[in-house]
Parts: C-alpha cells; structure tokens; sequence
C-alpha cells in the first residue's frame, strides 16, 4: 500500500512540474524544432500555453538568417496568438 502512495505521490509532483514547466518546455522544443528543420535560429522572448482556455500565445519572436546574409534578422514578429479547438484537433479536424 505505501508503494502505491508514493507512486501516486510521485506522479502528481511530476504532474505540478510539467504543469508550471510547459510554457519553457514548449519554448525550448519549439526553438529547436525549427532550428533543426530549418537551418535558422529562432528566439522567442516568452510563450504562454493555455490548455484551459485553449490559446497559445508567444512574444517577440525573431527568426535569424544563418551566416554570411547581410541582416542578423529575416522575420521578427512582435506577437502570434493562436487559438484551437482541442476537442476538433484530438478527431483530426482542423
């Protein structure tokens, strides 16, 4: 029995974690994830996802060029707000 509260007691720390983390792991998977597919650096100053109600938000986004272009910057967005339908997404309508 004390296995299987300090089993439930450890997922729901991870739980709190992974809840109070998301915005930095989403920042932090989605830097890279361009980077790697595109070839660009990208920088965000912050990202706010909201599962609740149901938006993703980011600021100052900045897409760099690689080396050897004249400008440091290709895109700079001062904001992207997004919001879905999770219910729709989960079915596989957009």
């Amino acid at each position: 029995m004390k296995k299987i509260l300090n089993l439930l007691l450890a997922l729901v720390v991870l739980a709190g974690v992974l809840f109070f983390a998301k915005n930095a792991i989403a920042k932090v998977l989605i830097e890279t994830g361009v980077e790697k597919i595109t070839g660009k650096p990208l920088k965000m100053h912050g990202i706010d996802v909201n599962f609740a109600g149901q938006f993703v938000k980011i600021d100052d986004m900045k897409i760099y060029n690689p080396s050897g272009f004249p400008k440091d910057t290709m895109a700079h967005i001062p904001e992207i707000y997004v919001a879905y339908d999770l219910a729709s997404l989960l079915k596989g309508k957009i």
